[in-house]
């Protein structure tokens, strides 16, 4: 309809209509509706209109207002609208924000509520201005032109005005008797609803009015469609809790892909003057290079193909079905296979036998109380019988499982999983110079006593220490060359074709890209234009010209009988620091085009945490200790008091971590990310100044290295940070080290058994922090370090070290060798018992924001609880402050609970300039508590999607450290800083009715609520410019917004705050001023810990987060990026921010129920404001609700004896609620009866 009649309006183009139909009723339509939508988006990217308008026209079931779908067999297949919208969307997901769409529906999708409830939840997803629903039995939009006329506000279209467009549009269609009807319209910003705005986040309820839709004031507008009043608060800024997402995936081979020019390359051709003559035969032009790129998903990520052809198949693929048919004989092998054997649990005879073998193979090699625990559970089962163990063959059972031959009996059981281990001979040739008895190339074979073949042929004199080196790097080859064998060489090269678990055959290519080891010490500067330039020059490359010389070298030894470090050897090999040994990966895998010097990479693991970071670590204990006083018992001190973090991101630290035992690298990691507050003050100034930048720097790069996720921008950061690291670390050396006199620490001169301590300074000139400056190139051409990352294989040492205690410390290599197989097959066996018995197995919940506990085994009475705090200042105005809070919220529901909600919407422009402060209470007493109850829980669990788009949890408990939460900034006022942090005093859940006029009904729906205690920063320099951590404190109890609720769907994750220990404690005493807040033990300040982990690094990095949606809109981006940590001085959030209760006599806060008439004051004027704000109430709202008298039930204290608080349970009555109202004049209740004791009632 809109292309057809506003075609003749754009007579010189610049209407651009793309027509596409769509099908998705399976799997596979779906994937083929996805790319070829891509490539209209595409298009539509390429165009960059102005303005999108989509229109969807489809049929729908009549029962539920679903899209319909399609054949799925003989059944009609639907899906809800929320799935449908998303799949018919989401391609256009850059393209959708400011759009509108029109959806044309011939069922009822308009007027069945729930539908359209999802309808507007997907709406709100794709950041659209507005869209209108209409039925098709009723579709003339009576009031569209205001929504058009706003998109397209003060714009023409050749030389037509919108308004005039639509509207012939739309009166030629009344005419033709096209439509006649209704209109149902959501909009994207409407905050009533808690609506999406374009950048991502969601807009509370409070701040602005239910529809803003309109940005001038018309007259001529309806009144819902007119500006609402605003006020400038600063609150909390909701957001939505984005799930991840993989890229788009590949179009389909019949559909054409789009190719886009590479950016480097010309996209036009060159002018005629330049281009070749046709007799030019021997002058190629180079062709622009075409690369491909897929559509953005939400995140923005998209993948980049630089061939013309694209890859058939996308691995990563999972939104349709499989591109072949899967072999039935196939489905489910683990189980097919364990239906096929007599004795699912072979070679065990029984499922008892089973648990008891793997409780001793694989719970443990030490048993501890927690084994023990686990043991007594297997024996109490009530499946346990003694008579099943009683016959077991442990040791016959234990052979089978550990047996690595293949000649074996029974071996065949296990050769569908795995080869076991294989034992090879390792031959090398050991070169006898020629003054030895036996001078010559000897062939020796491990694993005999290479020291005593040795002594034998070189006539009872052990060589020097060259030569048993060269030996060991031979050896070290030799076994590359066994594992590079032929075999391997041939599937490198020509591949292998293996059945995949799906049972799909495919062509699979091993390849090598990364070598990753502790390499030995070099001596070069950091960061210096000459070390740049320097490893440019003299970047290593695998050579004909080494590989001659090296087999040159190796004549000279292995047939002339040179020694290994004799001058002739020497002389070719000192210039380029050779080694007289032929390389595995060059010989082998030379021809290939393998460069062995580029797949070295670094290693974070020992250059870093073990290498750069602990040799600072250890002077700075060097400096500590020789300053006067026990300052190194003070640093103990402060690092015991570090809170912990997340499951065991910062553990507890040790008694004494100046003792440096026993402690890994996953230790000092965690010394680096606390080192800041621990160090602070320990040293005298200027020095502690400079210490705290080293350590920032410091901190700042170990993140950024450790990044599972990197753009251009990160990596140019890291160079950056990189180069500050060694001009902090040459400041630190030039400056802070020579001021102090530093001796070995106690521990180093016990080790070397020195009496005397032995001067010491910090050494710079080491291969390890020289390496550094590779990390980012690194990067860029391997990935991120944790691809290649050598802990793994540290953490695998203590697997291989737990087996060595079983063994017999004799011929052990074939016993752990056993050991690993029996563990192998034993999870094996359980494994397959699992996927068994999991038919339907439960399924994992990660798109759920946060998990709160629905027991309902702890209620607390709200007003007991008062009367019981009345002297604690955290729950000064508890009930006043969380019915603020709960106020908008629960309006928010019954505003959506249907379509004709939207038409409607309450604005602040309905409210009556003569509003009381009775008013105000009167609202707030439309708030009502089932059984005047809230139910505390324990914990509350946070799922949110990390910067690198993977699903984490955190958990907060209020009775740990882990109870600090962050939350985003509202960014109205004139703070910079992008968040807010809270400490959960207690975690809630209550169950509230709403009995305002505009409740639909009286039910008790259930709400969610935290009990938080608020920080605010200090006006101090920090953030990435000033290299320093923010500073905050709890807010001073004497303000009315220091305590205040918050809904944990505004929560972005757990922060880590760790106490200022240099500035001491806030009660020195010990004694508490509030229970609830249990404040004996705050200190004054605390630091914002930004490098506890990389998510938390990437958040205050705004913008460059892939997976932090809510930070890739530039209205919610501070002012400056690198100075992201500007003063705070009073952050407020929803419940007690803005509000506090005035004065109103003998009234209680706690009941709300009575008030009487007062003149408007400015300060209840000013009250006044706040509460609309927050609910966007209308002025009327106060007045009392008619109702019948049956309705109206009374329940008196003492004669109510059932509930659903009772039974413990969380399932609300579906019974209306009574609730009570006063007369303000004379104390009558509605229903006529006399005045009573209100104390005694509940409502």
């Amino acid at each position: 309809m809109l292309q057809e009649f506003m075609r003749e309006y754009f007579p010189r183009g610049g209407l651009a209509v793309f027509d596409l139909e769509f099908d998705l009723g399976t799997p596979t339509k779906r994937k083929a509706y996805a790319a070829a939508a891509s490539i209209i988006a595409l298009n539509i990217k390429q165009a960059n209109p102005k303005n999108i308008i989509i229109t969807i026209s489809n049929h729908t079931d009549e029962s539920s207002g679903d899209l319909f779908l399609g054949k799925e067999g003989r059944k009609d297949v639907a899906a809800s609208v929320s799935d449908v919208m998303d799949v018919l969307l989401s391609p256009f997901k850059l393209q959708l924000p400011g759009g509108m769409l029109f959806i044309l529906a011939c069922g009822s999708i308009v007027r069945n509520a729930k539908s359209y409830t999802s309808l507007l939840d997907a709406i709100g997803r794709y950041n659209l201005f507005c869209a209108i629903a209409f039925d098709a039995t009723r579709l003339q939009p009576i009031f569209t032109w205001p929504f058009l006329i706003h998109i397209t506000e003060g714009v023409i279209i050749e030389g037509h005005h919108v308004e005039d467009v639509v509207e012939a549009a739309l009166g030629t269609s009344r005419r033709l008797g096209w439509h006649t009807g209704d209109l149902q319209a959501a909009t994207a910003t409407e905050d009533a609803a808690g609506g999406q705005t374009s950048d991502g986040t969601f807009r509370e309820p409070s701040e602005e009015s239910a529809s803003s839709i309109p940005h001038r004031e018309d007259d001529s507008l309806p009144l819902s469609l007119q500006r609402s009043r605003q006020l400038n608060r600063r609150l909390p800024q909701r957001f939505r809790d984005m799930l991840p997402e993989p890229p788009m995936p590949l179009p389909p081979p019949d559909i054409p892909s789009p190719l886009t020019l590479a950016p480097s390359m010309p996209s036009t051709p060159p002018p005629a003057a330049s281009m070749p003559s046709a007799h030019s035969e021997h002058t190629r032009v180079p062709r622009p290079r075409q690369i491909f790129n897929t559509q953005p998903n939400s995140f923005g990520l998209f993948r980049s193909y630089n061939k013309a052809t694209l890859p058939t198949h996308d691995p990563e693929d999972s939104s349709g079905e499989d591109a072949f048919p899967r072999p039935p004989e196939t489905q489910r092998l683990v189980a097919k296979r364990l239906l096929n054997v007599d004795n699912p649990f072979h070679p065990y005879p029984n499922e008892n036998s089973l648990r008891l073998g793997d409780w001793f193979w694989n719970q443990g090699t030490l048993k501890s109380r927690s084994s023990f625990k686990q043991l007594l559970d297997i024996v109490r089962s009530s499946e346990f019988r003694p008579e099943d163990v009683h016959n077991t063959k442990w040791v016959a059972i234990d052979c089978e499982l550990g047996n690595n031959d293949p000649s074996f009996a029974d071996s065949a059981e296990w050769l569908d999983d795995d080869a076991g281990w294989k034992h090879t001979a390792v031959t090398i040739s050991v070169p006898f110079p020629r003054r030895s008895a036996h001078p010559g190339p000897k062939n020796y074979t491990l694993p005999d006593n290479f020291k005593d073949f040795v002594l034998e042929l070189s006539g009872g004199k052990l060589p020097s220490d060259p030569f048993f080196t060269h030996c060991h790097r031979e050896l070290f080859q030799a076994q590359w060359q066994e594992i590079l064998d032929d075999e391997f060489i041939r599937t490198y090269e020509h591949g292998i074709v293996l059945t995949c678990p799906d049972g799909i055959e495919r062509h699979l290519f091993p390849r090598i890209f990364t070598y990753s080891a502790d390499y030995p010490e070099k001596v070069h500067n950091l960061a210096t234009e000459r070390d740049t330039l320097q490893r440019q020059i003299l970047a290593r490359k695998d050579t004909k010209e080494r590989r001659d010389k090296i087999t040159a070298v190796c004549r000279l030894i292995y047939e002339q009988h040179y020694v290994v470090d004799t001058p002739q050897v020497e002389v070719l090999l000192k210039e380029e620091s050779l080694v007289p040994t032929k390389n595995a990966f060059s010989e082998r895998l030379g021809h290939t085009g393998l460069d062995f010097f580029v797949m070295l990479v670094v290693d974070l693991l020992h250059e870093f945490e073990l290498g750069v970071w602990k040799a600072v670590f250890i002077h700075l204990l060097r400096i500590l200790d020789s300053l006067k006083g026990n300052v190194l018992s003070e640093l103990d001190r402060r690092y015991r008091q570090v809170p912990t973090f997340g499951h065991d991101t910062i553990q507890r630290f040790r008694r004494s971590v100046s003792e440096l035992k026993r402690m890994a690298a996953r230790d000092f990691e965690d010394l680096l990310q606390c080192a800041i507050p621990g160090f602070v003050g320990l040293l005298p100034e200027p020095h502690d100044s400079q210490v705290q930048k080293l350590l920032f720097v410091l901190g700042y790069w170990h993140g950024l290295a450790k990044l599972r996720m990197h753009m251009d921008e990160t990596l140019e950061i890291l160079e950056t940070v990189t180069k500050n690291l060694g001009n902090e670390l040459r400041k630190f050396v030039q400056e802070t080290c020579s001021a102090f006199s530093t001796k070995e620490l106690r521990r180093e001169a016990e080790c070397h058994r020195r009496r005397q301590a032995l001067a010491v300074v910090l050494n710079l000139r080491t291969y390890k922090l020289h390496a550094l400056r590779d990390y980012a190139a690194q990067i860029r051409l391997y990935g991120t370090t944790d691809s290649y990352s050598t802990q793994p294989g540290e953490l695998e040492h203590r697997t291989s070290k737990g087996h060595f205690a079983r063994t017999s410390h004799k011929v052990f290599i074939p016993q752990l060798t056993s050991i690993e197989r029996r563990q192998t097959r034993i999870r094996r066996i359980r494994a397959q018992r699992k996927a068994l018995k999991e038919v339907d197995p439960t399924p994992n919940a990660p798109e759920q924001h946060h998990v709160i506990g629905k027991s309902q085994n702890f209620p607390a009475d709200i007003a007991t609880f008062v009367q019981r705090n009345s002297d604690d200042p955290a729950a000064k105005d508890f009930i006043f402050k969380l019915k603020s809070h709960l106020l908008p919220h629960i309006r928010e529901i019954h505003s959506c609970s249907g379509p004709a909600s939207i038409s409607q919407p309450f604005t602040s422009q309905t409210q009556s300039d003569s509003s009381s402060v009775d008013d105000v209470l009167a609202m707030l007493n439309q708030v009502v508590f089932k059984g005047n109850r809230i139910y505390s829980h324990p914990l509350l669990r946070i799922n949110y999607t990390t910067y690198d788009l993977h699903r984490e949890m955190d958990t907060v408990n209020p009775r740990t450290d882990h109870r600090d939460i962050m939350l985003l900034a509202h960014v109205g006022g004139p703070e910079r800083h992008p968040f807010c942090y809270a400490r959960v005093l207690a975690i809630y859940h209550a169950n509230v009715v709403f009995t305002g006029l505009e409740s639909r009904d009286y039910q008790a729906r259930h709400f969610e609520f935290l009990w938080v205690r608020w920080f605010q920063l200090l006006d101090t320099p920090a953030g990435w410019e000033h290299s320093s951590l923010d500073k905050g404190r709890f807010m001073s109890m004497d303000q009315a917004d220091a305590y205040g609720f918050v809904d944990p769907s505004d929560i972005l994750r757990c922060c880590h705050l760790v106490p200022a220990f240099a500035d001491g404690r806030l009660h020195p005493d010990g004694v508490a001023i509030s229970r609830n807040a249990r404040d004996s033990d705050d200190w004054k300040y605390y630091y914002i810990n930004r490098f506890v982990d990389r998510d938390m690094l990437m958040r205050y990095h705004w913008g460059l987060g892939v997976g932090h949606a809510y930070a890739h809109s530039s209205e919610l981006a501070p002012e400056d990026n690198n100075s992201d940590s500007q003063v705070v001085s009073d952050w407020q959030d929803l419940t007690s921010t803005v509000i506090e209760p005035p004065n109103i006599g003998e009234r209680s806060s706690e009941t709300l129920q009575t008030h009487s008439d007062k003149s408007v004051s400015d300060e209840d004027e000013g009250l006044l404001d706040s509460i609309f704000e927050l609910s966007n109430i209308d002025g009327s709202s106060g007045e009392t609700i008619e109702g019948d008298d049956e309705e109206m039930l009374w329940y008196h204290s003492e004669d109510e004896l059932v509930s659903d608080e009772d039974n413990s349970t969380d399932s609300d009555s579906n019974d209306l609620v009574g609730a009570m109202y006063y007369d303000s004049e004379d104390d009558q209740l509605e229903d006529g009866t006399e005045d009573f004791d209100s104390e005694n009632y509940k409502f």
